[in-house]
């Protein structure tokens, strides 16, 4: 199952602007960049207030501002794909991380940022969709078995329970990896 990066606020009002260059339907507009009908509402009443688009003959256009807007937030993207491909570039070159350990659920956070995976943090454990990944001494206690995917992470093996069945396993890449189901031939 492919998992998507969540999208910024930034990154939405992008998506929009970019669907809007050459004037689109809110319908369309609304499908293309995948958002729901009440934030299209949400989205498109603060872009009108804001003066990034205007409508005219039930189209939406993007003003001068709107087409500045765009340009700078495009630029800020490739910014910031830029900034990720040098991290990766100095991590390969000076391996830090190596030198200062990292906890293992930062570690698991690592791999899901390096393979665009979304997640969100809640307390102490990192959801991907229902499969809850925490620290043994921050999970809720006394709760191993639960009726959605857990993980368990220890110093040196991990508890995968998807509750029905449950395995040990070390604690390293290559068994989160399986877990989350990321293709080992990509690395």
């Amino acid at each position: 199952m492919l998992w998507l990066k969540k999208r910024t606020t930034n990154d939405i009002i992008r998506d929009m602007l970019q669907l809007a260059q050459n004037g689109i339907r809110k319908t369309s507009l609304m499908a293309g960049a995948r958002i729901s009908f009440d934030l299209l509402k949400k989205y498109l009443s603060l872009l009108e207030a804001w003066n990034l688009i205007e409508e005219k003959d039930r189209m939406l256009y993007l003003t001068p501002k709107g087409i500045m807007a765009l340009n700078l937030l495009n630029r800020l993207a490739s910014i910031k794909e830029e900034e990720a491909r040098l991290e990766r570039e100095i991590e390969e070159l000076i391996p830090v991380s190596e030198v200062a350990p990292q906890s293992p659920l930062d570690r698991v956070k690592e791999i899901l940022a390096r393979n665009r995976i979304s997640y969100r943090e809640i307390n102490n454990s990192v959801f991907v969709a229902n499969l809850e990944i925490c620290e043994e001494n921050d999970c809720r206690k006394g709760y191993i078995f639960v009726s959605r995917p857990r993980v368990i992470l220890g110093k040196k093996f991990l508890v995968y329970s998807d509750g029905k069945r449950v395995q040990i396993l070390k604690n390293d890449e290559s068994s989160i990896k399986r877990i989350l189901g990321i293709e080992l031939a990509h690395q």
